[in-house]
């Protein structure tokens, strides 16, 4: 927190005084009409707070002080300036007068002359008088930076005048002191090395130091610096393939090249020893094997390590290794179809070389999978399948993936082979050719799962296992209404068996058709009806057996 003390110029004004004292925590304005203020005690304009004296506004101090931990804003131009009065001298009116120790013209911070008019520590305010304001200079050499100044102390890369020798590597900082920039390719200050760039790895790091591994050399605050590995001291950098602390050796040559002719080559990341070269056809001491190509799935892969499933053997620093599948591991590889348990055949159809019993009804699977699988519809029953019919159609009993369907039974079929299906009648499920299947009813569903046309029941669409009544066949049963011995609509009887509007059926029953005809008199026109007005009467247009009467003209709706 920060207070200001503002003591300035007397004002005689006593009249319409207006008395002020205390804390400011709101913010304030002082107006000409209410001038002069008069302080009767401290003010203090709080923190966060804004006092704005008005141009022409006279403020008389007293015996005491304005503290700003706020702002304090005096308006207008040096001919209607606010005044803040204490006897002695107008502070920012560009006169220096009595007890200022400067005044240029302003009540700003930092330029050399506060706005209590002192001298700031760092600079050197001259030419002030009566008539004159004073013009103020930051004193280079003093140990305080202020105003323009790049530096100021007796440092590398601080120039007489307090700026920074931006030719040899130094550069404004902002504090007394120049800094050097890393990357601008000038080793000064307390660099380890600047090679042009702020890029790590290359040997001189993005913060200018030498990166283990590296020497740098070169630079100065002219020239930049030039790194190069260091081969020889154990640690892989830069091109280098392998680096030991004794040079050369059986895998790393005096330039950190990995010995190729001898079978080696660079290992991964910054690994600073060499690697067997896998692929070669050459096998060394961190190989398991090396078949002389980097391919896997042949029983040695790329990193030439042995493969599941694989025995690779013949292979020395002289002679490639040949690798075959094992058999019996069950691990399936390379061209085996399988590779089980082999005293199972007969279960799981893998044979002793791993290949499939295709003969028997089974065959390889996709994917590697270890285990033989049945073939359905083969017609051999093997494996998980519970029936084979020589196809792979569902509801035919024996489904697509060789398993009995809900209402069919399955049984060796003695003379094409695998198996021969048909529905379970009786048990409650329709399935196949049946019509219904319906326990305990002998009358509607006969033994044979056929529904008894002969009482006039029919199949149900769908899967129904119940008959429903047959319409159209001239029997009455069940929820019909009428059943006239046909599907036509129109002629008393719909085609789904109910009475249609206009008309009554009568005589049918589960051995007789009924007998439809139109209703004479009840509002509703059908059949051969001329019309039908709803009465029995003659004489109104439409006689009592509707029929349309003649010598008038009629129009029915």
């Amino acid at each position: 927190m920060v207070c200001s003390v503002l003591t300035l110029l007397v004002f005689l004004q006593i009249s319409s005084a207006l008395n002020v004292g205390g804390t400011i925590s709101v913010d304030t304005t002082w107006t000409l009409p209410n001038s002069p203020y008069v302080l009767t005690s401290p003010v203090i304009v709080a923190q966060g707070v804004t006092l704005t004296v008005q141009a022409g506004v006279a403020v008389r101090l007293e015996s005491f002080n304005i503290f700003v931990e706020g702002s304090m804003t005096l308006a207008g131009s040096s001919s209607s300036r606010s005044s803040i009065a204490t006897g002695l001298a107008v502070c920012g009116d560009g006169v220096r007068a009595q007890s200022e120790g400067c005044d240029d013209d302003n009540l700003s911070n930092f330029d050399g002359c506060s706005s209590l008019c002192a001298v700031e520590l760092g600079w050197n305010c001259t030419g002030g008088s009566l008539s004159t304001r004073d013009t103020c200079l930051a004193i280079c050499g003093d140990n305080r930076r202020v105003g323009p100044e790049q530096c100021d102390s007796v440092s590398t890369g601080c120039l007489s005048n307090c700026t920074c020798d931006n030719t040899i590597g130094y550069y404004n900082a902002f504090s007394t002191v120049c800094t050097t920039r890393c990357g601008d390719g000038l080793r000064v200050g307390n660099e380890g090395c600047d090679d042009g760039n702020v890029i790590s790895g290359d040997g001189c790091a993005g913060s200018c130091f030498v990166e283990s591994g590296w020497t740098c050399s070169g630079g100065s605050s002219r020239t930049r610096d030039t790194c190069t590995s260091a081969c020889g001291d154990g640690i892989r950098t830069g091109v280098e393939e392998c680096d030991a602390t004794v040079l050369p050796s059986v895998s790393c040559s005096i330039d950190c090249r990995c010995n190729r002719t001898a079978g080696f080559s660079p290992a991964p990341g910054n690994t600073p020893t060499c690697q067997a070269l896998c692929g070669d056809g050459r096998r060394f001491s961190t190989e398991q094997c090396d078949d002389g190509n980097l391919v896997s799935g042949d029983g040695c892969n790329f990193n030439c390590f042995v493969e599941t499933g694989w025995t690779c053997t013949g292979g020395n620093t002289t002679n490639r290794d040949t690798c075959r599948t094992t058999c019996g591991d069950s691990m399936r590889a390379g061209l085996e179809e399988c590779d089980g348990v082999p005293q199972a055949i007969a279960t799981t159809g893998c044979f002793t070389n791993c290949t499939c019993d295709r003969g028997g009804g089974w065959t390889a699977q996709s994917s590697f999978n270890r285990f033989c699988a049945p073939v359905c519809g083969d017609r051999k029953i093997v494996g998980s399948e519970v029936c084979d019919d020589g196809n792979v159609r569902g509801g035919d009993g024996c489904s697509s993936t060789c398993q009995v369907e809900f209402g069919w039974s399955c049984i060796a079929d003695q003379v094409n082979g695998g198996s021969s299906c048909r529905t379970v009648c009786g048990d409650g499920i329709r399935a196949g050719a049946e019509e219904c299947d319906v326990r305990n009813d002998a009358v509607n569903c006969l033994s044979n799962c056929t529904c008894n046309r002969n009482n006039g029941y029919g199949p149900s669409f769908s899967f129904s296992t119940v008959c429903s009544a047959l319409c159209g066949d001239g029997k009455r049963v069940g929820s019909e209404n009428c059943d006239d011995g046909n599907t036509i609509s129109g002629d008393g009887c719909s085609s789904g068996c109910f009475v249609e509007s206009g008309y009554i059926c009568t005589g049918g029953s589960s051995t007789s058709r009924d007998t439809c005809r139109t209703t004479c008199g009840d509002g509703v026109r059908a059949g051969a009806e001329g019309c039908d007005d709803g009465n029995f009467q003659n004489g109104d247009g439409c006689s009592s057996t509707c029929t349309v009467e003649v010598g008038r003209s009629w129009r029915f709706f």
